[in-house]
């Protein structure tokens, strides 16, 4: 079991305490408009690089051709991030093209550093720990975190 460190916010504690469970997997998503051949590795490093912290990492996106497809094909088996190909007509018909390989912890330590940056993720984990602890999804609390 893991025990929480004393140098993590008392949010990240929380948090890491409660989420060892079948409950929840923690997701990183990284959104962009369109992928090309020259903009691919930087929004692909950058999917890496933010989501380092979570189970699973992808990069999404409305536009993506063939040719990239297919490099990024290669640089999401190496790294383990996935791909969404998002429909912008219907988001909920958006498909993962490339599962990511998952983890089985999450990095609690970056998920901390990052919370203590960034206001927005520490209002992300009061969410997950919401939901950890009632078993509910607030659309009010998720709605106020994603339009921003």
């Amino acid at each position: 079991m893991l025990v929480p460190s004393q140098v993590w916010g008392e949010l990240v504690q929380q948090v890491s305490t409660e989420l060892p469970t079948s409950k929840a997997k923690l997701i990183a998503i990284e959104v962009k408009r369109r992928l090309t051949v020259g903009t691919i590795r930087e929004a692909f490093f950058q999917a890496v690089s933010n989501s380092l912290w979570a189970n699973r990492g992808y990069l999404a996106a409305a536009e993506i051709d063939a040719e990239t497809l297919e490099g990024l094909n290669m640089l999401c088996a190496l790294h383990g991030v996935g791909y969404i190909a998002v429909d912008r007509e219907n988001v909920g018909e958006s498909q993962i093209l490339i599962h990511a390989r998952e983890r089985d912890e999450v990095d609690w330590a970056s998920a901390s550093r990052i919370a203590q940056e960034n206001s927005d993720f520490t209002a992300f984990l009061n969410n997950v720990l919401n939901y950890l602890r009632s078993g509910k999804v607030m659309p009010p609390l998720w709605e106020h975190t994603q339009d921003r």
